[in-house]
């Protein structure tokens, strides 16, 4: 029987030391996975649908108590989702609306030109020292796309800055004078099969069918219009001895308009599945709002972009998706310039310093954690503090307003004085300019210091001196055929 060697006293030593390290780096490996495991990651960059409806007024829309049943879609989503009860936009017309939308300033640089030698009337591009949403969201990453319809989205105003992919549609119908919502989801499924599968997506969509003429298909008329009558078509008040809608009329339009919104509505329901089916284990963050609403005789005209009442100021604004909560109302004041700041933190970057919003995610937060005072005054840390004040104007025209806390003036004639509750007269119909002189004084110096600035936009603006494209005459003929041009 032969006796097994016993280990000398070297040998042991080494297996002695080599247990040692195998339990020393055994505990340190331990320790590093509790340590990864408990230590908070950083989220991956969600993909962020932004979708603009034209013309879609807040007050019809479900998830903001209109009763008919116009958008199931939307009002689904508000219920995931964050509704905005005061949001609002910076103007009664699409080109300036969505300028601030999508630069996060007011009133950013803008490049004028007349559309045609013969004409008077002008049209307006975004000059390319603006820095927009999409660039700044592609700086950190962003594959970016976008689907235009209004002819003031033309490729020659290059609202398409910082988009690898968009298409604009000049639609096929010239009753409408712009593309379907059909063509807009078919265009958006072609751009969709061409993103990046590495990279998260932010798509931008324009959906243009709320807007007047109201012209819904034929099988959502025989369920929303009640009566028959004229359309009195037009962006614009009626002068005094000028034929007006009658009340049949005015029921008859908003019916063609509510079908509208429904068709809209029903081609959200299609687009956000087209998103996620491409969310590649992403969140998906949906913000839906317009860009404007419309008015039906509230203050003797019809359609946009002449006054700065509520009825063409305040807009749905509903946020859906990713780690937001959901069923969670914000009452205080959104606004269009508040978008981009809020979309750069979620993307984890700082909104560039030429924006003048704030990001809305504290407001969600304290709304969530139900405390609104917090949510009206809170700011969250490198976040710009705001008052909560709305500047309003167009281009067009000297329309200007104010909205300060409780209190929206709006100045749509230099000669008369106009001030009203947001909270108690959400249609602006008991002016309270003669009951309320101190606080019509304040914001009227406040108007004049807004009035300054858009004078500096417009000398810096017209300081720039770009090459410009032709306008594409078939875009003239939309503008034409929408309401924009006589």
């Amino acid at each position: 029987m032969v006796k097994e060697a016993r280990p000398g006293p070297a040998l042991r030593s080494r297996r002695a030391s080599a247990a040692l390290w195998l339990i020393v780096f055994a505990v340190v490996g331990v320790g590093l996975v509790a340590a990864y495991a408990v230590v908070p990651r950083p989220a991956p960059q969600p993909n962020i649908v932004l979708v603009v409806i034209d013309a879609l007024r807040r007050d019809h829309v479900g998830a903001y108590g209109y009763p008919r049943p116009v958008t199931p879609f939307l009002d689904e989503v508000a219920r995931r989702g964050v509704v905005f009860d005061n949001a609002w936009s910076h103007a009664p017309q699409t080109f300036n609306a969505t300028a601030a939308l999508l630069t996060g300033q007011v009133a950013p640089l803008l490049v004028r030109r007349n559309a045609r030698p013969e004409e008077l009337w002008t049209i307006y591009r975004l000059a390319d020292q603006n820095s927009t949403l999409a660039e700044m969201l592609a700086e950190v990453g962003y594959d970016t796309l976008g689907v235009f319809t209004n002819p003031h989205h033309a490729p020659e105003a290059t609202f398409a800055q910082g988009m690898r992919l968009s298409r604009y549609l000049p639609g096929t119908s010239k009753a409408h004078g712009h593309a379907l919502a059909e063509e807009v989801n078919a265009a958006a499924k072609d751009l969709v099969a061409e993103l990046d599968p590495s990279r998260p997506f932010f798509a931008y969509v324009h959906y243009m069918d709320v807007h007047n003429p109201y012209l819904p298909p034929e099988h959502l008329k025989r369920v929303f219009q009640t009566t028959w009558g004229r359309d009195f078509y037009r962006n614009g008040t009626f002068e005094e001895r000028e034929p007006k809608p009658s009340l049949r009329d005015l029921r008859f339009m908003v019916d063609s308009y509510d079908a509208c919104i429904r068709y809209v509505d029903d081609s959200l329901r299609e687009l956000f599945p087209m998103f996620e089916s491409v969310s590649r284990g992403r969140e998906t963050i949906f913000i839906v709002t317009a860009d404007h609403g419309d008015e039906f005789m509230e203050h003797g005209g019809l359609g946009h972009g002449h006054t700065v009442y509520q009825e063409l100021l305040r807009v749905p604004l509903i946020v859906q998706g990713g780690r937001l909560p959901a069923g969670v109302r914000v009452a205080s004041i959104a606004r269009g310039i508040d978008v981009m700041p809020t979309l750069a933190e979620l993307a984890g970057r700082e909104a560039p310093p030429t924006s003048e919003g704030r990001s809305l995610l504290p407001l969600i937060a304290a709304a969530a954690a139900s405390d609104e005072s917090a949510a009206a005054s809170g700011a969250a840390p490198g976040t710009k503090p705001s008052s909560e004040r709305v500047y309003n104007f167009a281009w067009f025209s000297r329309l200007r307003s104010i909205t300060d806390g409780n209190f929206h003036m709006p100045r749509n004639d230099p000669g008369v004085l106009e001030l009203y509750d947001v909270r108690s007269d959400p249609l602006d119909q008991n002016n309270l300019a003669e009951a309320q002189p101190d606080v019509i004084r304040r914001m009227r110096f406040v108007l004049l210091g807004f009035e300054r600035r858009l004078r500096k936009s417009r000398e810096a603006s017209s300081e720039l001196h770009e090459d410009q494209p032709e306008v594409d005459p078939q875009t003239v003929e939309q503008l034409r055929a929408l309401g924009y041009v006589e």
